[in-house]
């Protein structure tokens, strides 16, 4: 189990991997795994498939009876290339490299020092892949783990031309590959908002008698027509400034350094260095802090936050805007100090989109915009004291009585469910508005109270989202969400325990969050679950009777969720069953409420809308339940 992070902190999307390993078979076993990094679509240390996520493999042997190195990019499926060539020798140590070249997306298979397998096609960048499962011998899929043993493994931070991968094959597992090409320019390759006028340099290769450098630089991102604009350097720098023509702001460049090393006993030779990339400083000011999108509650103060730099060294002014149909309003002075935008007592009026303008003698540029949300608290409430109608807001919901037996008693909807799959029509639940999550703003609370009178595996107490076929109106069956964004929670779900399950639209990403003592709700009991989700804090909480049980990262927007199957204890996916079990109370809040607030509402019950806050140990003495010891528990004693 390798590092997380390791893969996709290969900024230039380049690289090299290298092992001498002996793979003991057996002959007839597919799918084992030299290295698979990447994730699957249980996340991080779980090999449960991955068709919907991204990752990179080096398998000795596929089905198809070859050595293969591929990588799947969902989009939004699987959607897997691969390079293969004859199956690797079983019994006998060989070195194997696989060289990743992302600015040309190709990849190439050398055994032991020879390229054997090259192709194209590998259009996903490795700096874009979620790699919490950075693996040898096993892999993201419930597949063989690997048979033999590691020599030795190595990854390059670049990608390795074919005499180095000869020459490392020949120098053995042990040995260093003799550093003959210039490395470790600065600025760095990859960086950005470098200065126009400033210096390139680069480091010295130690095993070479050097006669000098060559320097090319240039637009051509291909590297074939850099005109060479040094010759003969004696010094590993190049100073911007001795150029014919400046460099222009704003603009990828593209440069290489070749050494000359005297090569003492035979001919001169010049060994081709790497190509290397920066992106020249833009004249106008550089947004560095973007205001964030805020929520706040009504009367309370707004503030919201620009940063930006002048790279000339001059100064940045600032303004603010807020979006409006016919022209942009500006709602704060222009000048240095304007970076910090208040907006006091915010107002219902208050809500919408603004943005930060920054300027210098150059121009302006735009920061994002961010979204102001006024949170008012409970906007949605289903009692289910006669009907599935919101109390609070004007979001109804339609019962879809399938089954003939769902009803309204005793303050409750009581579903008919006994097992039916969310494929057949013959089944209970409630049809939300669609748009109603999508609307809410960075924050939202969820909060349900249910009694349970079966417990079958993955049936959802409440989803929101879409299906691979789009919206499901009453009538049509349930087929699969295995391609779409989501969010739905099951009280019985991965491991058999509470889950909640979130996916992103685009590019498609799979989270859960587990009881992590893999509980469930007994039949017959009544739960109270909640989700706190803010974007503010990228953090998403799960709650059962007041008790907080896990937190995950957000990796989407709720604004982004086509949210048009809204519904309570049906599934997307046609194989799971309907919720069997009874509604008291569905609550949704616009803003992300605190767990101190959570567990007063779990202590106070459903039909209760304002309780005080309760403590878990109250001290002695306090005979009002207030957590203090005050006058009005003199007055009870």
């Amino acid at each position: 189990d390798l590092p997380n992070g390791i893969i996709s902190a290969l900024l230039e999307n380049e690289a090299t991997f290298e092992v001498w390993v002996t793979w003991d078979g057996p002959v007839g076993s597919s799918w084992q795994r030299i290295f698979d990094f990447g994730t699957s679509d249980g996340g991080e240390d779980a090999s449960t498939g991955a068709p919907g996520s991204f990752y990179i493999f080096l398998t000795p042997r596929s089905g198809d009876d070859t050595m293969r190195f591929g990588n799947n990019h969902p989009d939004p499926a699987q959607n897997e290339t691969w390079i293969e060539t004859t199956t690797l020798t079983s019994g006998s140590q060989q070195h194997v490299a696989v060289v990743w070249d992302g600015p040309n997306q190709s990849a190439t298979i050398y055994l032991n020092g020879t390229a054997v397998a090259t192709g194209t096609g590998f259009t996903y960048p490795l700096t874009s892949i979620t790699d919490n499962n950075n693996w040898l011998g096993r892999a993201q899929w419930n597949d063989p783990m690997f048979v033999g043993n590691f020599n030795e493994f190595r990854i390059y931070n670049a990608p390795l031309s074919g005499s180095e991968v000869a020459a490392s094959y020949a120098a053995g597992p042990d040995a260093v590959i003799p550093q003959v090409r210039a490395y470790g320019p600065v600025p760095a390759s990859g960086e950005d908002y470098v200065d126009a006028h400033g210096l390139l340099t680069w480091q010295e290769p130690a095993d070479v008698d050097l006669l000098g450098y060559d320097l090319y630089l240039g637009t051509d991102a291909n590297g074939v027509a850099l005109p060479r604009v040094g010759a003969d350097l004696a010094t590993n720098s190049f100073d911007l400034d001795d150029l014919a023509e400046p460099l222009l702001p704003d603009t990828y460049y593209y440069w290489r350094v070749n050494v000359q090393d005297a090569n003492e006993g035979g001919d001169p030779t010049v060994y081709a260095g790497r190509l290397w990339r920066f992106k020249t400083a833009p004249a106008v000011p550089v947004v560095t802090l973007d205001p964030a999108d805020t929520g706040v509650g009504l009367g309370e103060d707004a503030v919201m936050t620009c940063e930006a730099v002048d790279l000339g060294g001059g100064v940045v002014n600032y303004q603010w805007f807020r979006v409006a149909e016919g022209g942009d309003i500006p709602v704060s002075d222009i000048g240095p100090d304007q970076n910090v935008l208040m907006i006091p007592a915010v107002t219902l009026d208050d809500e919408g989109s603004y943005y930060c303008q920054v300027s210098n003698v150059a121009g302006a540029v735009d920061s994002e915009v961010a979204r102001l949300d006024v949170q008012l608290g409970l906007i949605h409430r289903y009692d289910f004291t006669n009907d599935p109608n919101d109390r609070v807001g004007d979001a109804d919901g339609i019962l879809i009585n399938g089954s003939g037996n769902a009803r309204f008693e005793n303050g409750q909807l009581v579903l008919g469910n006994t097992g039916q799959v969310s494929s057949a029509l013959n089944g209970d639940y409630v049809d939300l508005p669609n748009g109603m999550i999508s609307a809410m703003g960075p924050e939202v609370t969820l909060e349900v109270w249910a009694t349970f009178s079966g417990d079958p595996w993955w049936a959802r107490l409440f989803v929101f989202g879409t299906s691979n076929d789009g919206e499901i109106t009453p009538g049509e069956a349930s087929t699969s969400a295995g391609s779409s964004p989501y969010i739905f929670l099951a009280p019985r779900g991965d491991k058999g325990a509470i889950c909640l399950e979130y996916v992103s639209p685009s590019p498609r990403a799979l989270r859960r969050l587990v009881d992590p003592i893999n509980r469930w709700p007994d039949v017959g009991s009544t739960v109270f679950f909640a989700v706190t989700w803010n974007e503010t804090t990228g953090k998403v909480r799960l709650y059962r009777n007041g008790e907080f049980l896990r937190e995950g990262d957000i990796h989407f927007k709720l604004a982004d969720l086509p949210d048009v199957n809204n519904w309570l204890g049906r599934s997307q996916f046609g194989t799971d069953a309907y919720f069997q079990g009874s509604y008291d109370e569905f609550r949704v809040y616009d803003m992300a409420l605190p767990d101190e607030t959570i567990l007063a509402h779990y202590q106070a019950g459903p039909d209760e809308l304002d309780p005080e806050t309760f403590c878990d140990d109250a001290p002695a003495g306090d005979l009002t339940g207030d957590c203090v010891v005050d006058l009005e528990d003199l007055a009870a004693l």
